[in-house]
């Protein structure tokens, strides 16, 4: 059996290793199917989608997802850090999201249909062997900037057996062929 040192010792090159192989990218990126340019800013790098879905499963212990696009992290942190936080750029081929009721939208409402929508989910999220999710409610209400067309709003989320909560940034940017998403 290995001592704790041993253990640590190997867990750390693991943890060297993982982020040794990741080929982070600065500048602009263009999307594949061209869905969009993203200008990373300065301070903040980038990881292409077949590295981020590794990171996101393999790292981070996430349920596999299709849509991602990628991750931006800042430049100067590992992905693989204890305190690690990301944006997790997503795609959702909507279509196109007309916004003229944007200012009728009830986020109410809103917040207990995604309560209901996450109880759904986490019955499969528990048949696959992961935590089920409980949203807490808003940490910050949802806003949209209408002249950008950029939906702002942040949820506190529970998990089960998880002893603090987690805050959840989304900002969703409508475009002509759906909803670009980056999910912190």
């Amino acid at each position: 059996p290995l001592t704790e040192a041993e253990l640590l010792k190997a867990q750390q090159a693991y943890l060297d290793s993982v982020e040794t192989a990741i080929k982070y990218q600065t500048g602009t990126i263009t999307l594949s199917n061209n869905l969009a340019k993203l200008k990373i800013p300065a301070g903040f790098k980038y990881i292409n989608p077949e590295q981020s879905n590794q990171v996101l499963t393999e790292l981070w212990g996430n349920p596999p997802s299709e849509g991602i696009y990628g991750i931006i992290l800042p430049e100067k942190m590992k992905i693989t850090d204890e305190n690690a936080y990301a944006f997790v750029v997503e795609w959702d081929e909507m279509g196109y999201v007309k916004d003229d009721d944007a200012d009728e939208i009830n986020y109410d409402d809103l917040l207990k249909d995604m309560k209901e929508d996450m109880e759904s989910e986490n019955e499969e999220r528990k048949k696959e062997g992961y935590p089920a999710i409980q949203i807490v409610g808003w940490a910050s209400k949802p806003f949209y900037d209408k002249k950008r067309k950029i939906l702002h709003w942040a949820k506190e989320l529970t998990f089960e057996g998880g002893s603090e909560n987690t805050l959840n940034y989304n900002i969703r940017i409508l475009g002509p062929k759906g909803v670009l998403v980056l999910n912190a």
